[in-house]
Parts: structure tokens; sequence; C-alpha cells
């Protein structure tokens, strides 16, 4: 958490880290260079596809000094991902890139699973909103085949990052029909945006057709982005909740990509 709010404080820091990564890229390329063998250099690297929801628990707590505290199953809905990357390819089985990754909105769906009290009476609640994320991350590739010579146009690899993620949540509305006054069936309140540490692994295979320089990239992605939260504003003249509707976003991602080598 400590990590998480330092973020928040400093929304500039992903512009340095950034940087930094180019730097670092940059000057590993001049002292390595690409091998004699395959293809190298730098590159460039775009991608899209569909992101899922993987995160299955949220949770509220209502603005009631004796309110439960209330935990969710979230549904999985889809939502459209792409990123753009600049790196840089070894040649020999390594290869790193630093990318900007959008996952656009995705409407989630949140149905009652269980209270903190232990009762279930007058917890028939929904809550609907909207997330989306955008990250900055510094990848690493490794492709096992090409590792060991093989030089196969299609060529297996595992990959990993690390970054820094801008979760948003929308207006969040709870819905309650066995609330005790019809104003308190329906409760809006305000969104929220946040910045946290992003994670992400995967797998996925490079296809190069034909004597062409292009590269077709085919990845899987596990992600992470850090907690997600809408905001405690009501829209209306209510009170605002002890805990807003929040949850650990972690999404699966399938993408097809195409890398272009620059020179």
């Amino acid at each position: 958490m400590a990590v998480i709010l330092s973020w928040r404080r400093n929304r500039n820091i992903a512009g340095l880290v950034g940087a930094a990564a180019l730097t670092a890229l940059s000057a590993t390329a001049s002292v390595a260079g690409p091998a004699d063998t395959g293809q190298g250099g730098w590159y460039l690297r775009g991608e899209a596809g569909v992101v899922v929801l993987g995160s299955d628990t949220g949770y509220w707590h209502g603005p009631g000094a004796g309110d439960p505290r209330i935990t969710f199953d979230l549904d999985y809905p889809l939502g459209p991902t792409a990123a753009a990357a600049f790196g840089y390819d070894w040649a020999n089985g390594l290869r790193a890139d630093v990318s900007f990754v959008l996952d656009a909105n995705m409407s989630v769906t949140a149905k009652f699973r269980s209270a903190s009290d232990g009762t279930t009476t007058g917890h028939t609640q929904t809550i609907t909103t909207n997330v989306s994320a955008q990250a900055l991350m510094a990848n690493l590739f490794i492709e096992p085949l090409r590792m060991s010579g093989n030089d196969s146009p299609i060529q297996p690899f595992i990959t990993g990052g690390l970054g820094i993620a801008h979760t948003q949540m929308g207006e969040w509305t709870r819905y309650n029909p066995s609330a005790l006054l019809p104003g308190d069936v329906y409760r809006t309140f305000s969104g929220a945006d946040a910045f946290g540490v992003a994670w992400t692994i995967g797998a996925g295979a490079s296809i190069k057709p034909g004597d062409g320089p292009a590269v077709f990239d085919v990845t899987y992605r596990l992600s992470g982005y850090g907690n997600v939260s809408g905001g405690t504003t009501p829209t209306d003249n209510g009170n605002a909740p002890l805990e807003p509707f929040n949850f650990n976003l972690v999404t699966h991602t399938v993408t097809v990509g195409l890398r272009v080598p620059l020179g």
C-alpha cells in the first residue's frame, strides 16, 4: 500500500521510468550489439487483442457505523486492449522493450457474496461500473529454441515485465431492492483513478513468414495493475461510504502483434 501511495503522489514518475528504461536498452545494445546470425537490432512492436477481467472478488462498506463490509463476486467482462513498444533484439534468444499498454473500458457487474457479520437479509446488492487501465512496462522476452541455435520461423517465447499502472473506475452504482427507503434502492458514487505498480507474465510464439523482415507475435499475458477503486462522493444527497467499491485489478489478454525491425 505504501508503494501505491508513493506513485499516486508523483504521477510524473512514469515518464522518468520510461526514459531510464530506454537509456538502459540503448547502453546495453551498444555494448552487446546484434549477433552474427538471425534477426536482431532495434524494432517497433504493435499489438491488439482482447482483455478479460481475471479478478473475482470485490468489496464495499456502506456509510452506516453498523453496516457490515460486503464481499462481491465479479463477472468476467471483455474489452479491447492494445500496446505499442520500442525495443532491441540481440538475435540470440533475448529481446527487451518498453511498451505502453491500454486496456479499454470493461463493464463490471458485482453481485453479493457475503457480509462481514454473517447476515444475508437486506443484502441483495448488485454494483455496476466501468474500469480501465494504462501501463508503462519494461518487458523481457526469452526464446528457448533460438537460444539453442534453432533458427525456425516459429519461435515460442516466455515474457515478463514490470512497470507503472494508471487504473480508473467510472461512476459506480449500488442497487439494493431490499433497501428500507425508496431513495436508497439506487445509490451512485463518483469515479476515481490511481497509480500503482504493474506486473505481467506470459507466453506466446513469434512467426516469421517468408523472407520479409516483419515478425508476427501471438501472446497470452496475465497482468496485475494493483487496486482499482471508485470514489466516495455520492451523486445524490446521501452519505459517503466508509469504503468505496474496489478490487485488485488482474487481467488476462490475448493479442496478435506485428514486430518490424528498424534498419
